[in-house]
């Protein structure tokens, strides 16, 4: 029982994280559901027949990437349609031997995936997975019309294209930067919060376990997302490495901070702690503060160079961390007889891990190199060397869709081919991004059902009009 709470609240806890207001979490907001309703009412308007239309929108701009030019939106769509166009005749042909058209479908999406992943197309390549299966899904329960729902999906998928590729490039772009620059922000609020909690329950004389507070999964997958739409919108070598610095320095805090966590929930005596209570609270606050003070100058500046001084929070830690340091030089001949060896060793791993805490934010972030030839981005058309990892991921979403495809097929159900999408949506390259993106999606299904039943009941029945429609989307 208390394990199964355990995991509810590590659920909750990340719910509650990515919940939490911040103002560019609601600007984003705002602006996605504004490209999404204008796709909704202009798809809509021109008599889009799939379902996908809509669908296709929310996936492009709910989904990371850089800011689409029109250039690359014509690119997208050119593919999209010659990838649908191939898709049906291939789909009929293989509808008449199911047992090439499982290896086919488990093969060509392993490839997809594997392309898209070592490529990085982003949420576009991950629109040109979904209009492909849904060619191939179709022809089972609607063989006389799928290639007519095909050709309305590819206008929905034009349409959506040309509509996100107009608000980023003039009405309402996004950078990259700017959004990088606020998610480290978050992050280190995020770090500066677990390490409170981690502080709160190392220093109680009860040994009460420690909350959740904020979920131990980093970030760094998405901070170096981010990064890479930098680079694609044009930021210089120099600014990358300065970017890439920031991500390290917040990743380096992040795993201290966990590394802190372990050290807290081992069973050892308290008598040590309890002797530098005072000197680890006044050292804990200063480091605690200065994460702080640091996310708060991210999104405005990064000054760079070790001869700049520190932060003027951020200088208060060197006096206290050398406080209790003297503290706990003047305590060693009374604990090293008192306490056990092994209160002794976790209280020295806690106390290494404050001091390379302090190591992190008592100074500026050095000068990056500013050669560009390690800030290379490969061409996507360049061959490279096989990836092991991401070629059995790629095969495991092939094999995910092939299984969710029998599923549906079988069971006779036309709208299970949500199976299909749900595995390339959360379907992601590690285990821990896969069960972040697989939660957060079970809860947001479960609020959009409930929200779509009451456009069902309220809407539906009382109003007919365009605006309506896109004012309730």
């Amino acid at each position: 029982m208390r394990a199964f709470r355990r995991r509810v609240d590590y659920v909750l806890e990340i719910i509650r994280a990515e919940l939490t207001p911040h103002h560019r979490r609601i600007r984003n907001t705002i602006r996605m559901a504004t490209i999404g309703t204008v796709g909704a009412g202009v798809m809509a308007a021109c008599h889009i027949q799939s379902v996908l239309g809509t669908y296709i929108i929310w996936t492009l701009v709910g989904s990371a990437g850089p800011m689409m030019g029109f250039g690359e939106a014509f690119a997208f769509t050119i593919a999209a349609g010659a990838l649908m166009a191939l898709s049906v005749p291939l789909a009929g042909i293989l509808a008449e031997t199911p047992w090439l058209l499982l290896p086919f479908l488990g093969g060509t999406i392993t490839l997809m995936s594997y392309t898209v992943t070592t490529r990085r197309f982003g949420s576009p390549g991950l629109v040109l997975k979904v209009v492909v299966i849904d060619t191939f899904y179709n022809v089972v329960f609607y063989p006389h019309t799928f290639a007519e729902t095909t050709a309305s999906t590819f206008g929905g998928t034009a349409l959506a294209f040309g509509i996100l590729a107009l608000f980023d490039t003039w009405i309402w772009p996004n950078p990259a930067e700017v959004m990088l620059l606020e998610s480290l922000a978050i992050s280190l609020e995020q770090t500066r919060a677990r390490l409170a909690s981690a502080a709160e329950a190392y220093l109680d004389p009860r040994g009460d376990r420690l909350s959740p507070n904020a979920p131990p999964l980093s970030d760094m997958a998405k901070h170096l997302d981010l990064l890479e739409r930098c680079r694609k919108e044009g930021a210089t070598p120099f600014r990358s490495a300065v970017l890439l610095a920031t991500i390290y320095r917040a990743e380096r805090l992040h795993n201290e901070v966990d590394r802190m966590v372990i050290i807290v929930r081992e069973k050892v005596p308290r008598e040590l702690r309890a002797m530098m209570r005072q000197q680890l609270t006044d050292a804990i606050a200063a480091i605690a503060a200065a994460i702080d003070e640091l996310a708060r100058e991210i999104p405005r500046e990064i000054p760079i160079g070790p001869e700049l001084p520190p932060l003027p929070v951020s200088a208060r830690v060197k006096p206290a961390m050398d406080a209790l340091d003297a503290a706990t030089l003047a305590a060693r001949p009374a604990y090293i007889v008192r306490c056990p060896a092994d209160e002794v060793i976790n209280y020295g791993a806690f106390n290494a891990s404050l001091i390379r805490l302090a190591d992190l934010i008592g100074r500026r972030l050095d000068h990056p190199q500013q050669s560009a030839a390690d800030m290379k981005t490969k061409r996507w058309y360049e061959l490279g060397t096989v990836d092991l990892s991401l070629l059995h991921y790629g095969i495991k979403v092939g094999l995910a869709i092939v299984i969710g495809y029998s599923v549906g097929v079988i069971s006779h159900h036309e709208n299970l081919s949500v199976i299909l999408t749900t595995v390339i949506i959360a379907g992601l390259p590690t285990y821990g991004a896969t069960l972040h993106k697989m939660i957060l999606r079970l809860f947001g299904n479960i609020v959009g059902g409930g929200l779509a039943l009451l456009a069902i009941i309220i809407v539906t029945p009382n109003f007919e009009t365009l605006p309506v429609y896109m004012l309730t989307f």
